[in-house]
């Protein structure tokens, strides 16, 4: 893992769910496979299976930092979290 986003916004006991596009010159990836679900509380712990595909996390007391493999020529990163699995229409951008 090489690329990572800082989630400072999440809530104790709430699950997560995030995927990742590169955007570039020329336009913006796929979304990336679905991370497993990540909720932050009090204890530090790692999440997901970090070198697959999908994106991988470690929950923290209030965030969460999302880790993915970088794309080559990737300008930067649009970071999406949902707090339903597998539903896109939900997710909040952030670009990082």
């Amino acid at each position: 893992m090489d690329a990572t986003y800082l989630d400072t916004t999440a809530t104790n006991g709430q699950t997560y769910y995030y995927v990742v596009q590169s955007v570039n010159t020329t336009g913006s990836s796929g979304n990336s496979p679905q991370s497993v679900g990540i909720t932050p509380d009090e204890q530090r712990d790692d999440y997901g299976a970090c070198g697959s595909d999908e994106p991988c996390g470690e929950r923290n007391d209030r965030a969460i930092t999302v880790s993915w493999t970088a794309s080559p020529g990737a300008s930067y990163y649009t970071v999406q979290r949902s707090t339903l699995v597998d539903k896109i229409p939900q997710w909040t951008l952030r670009r990082c």
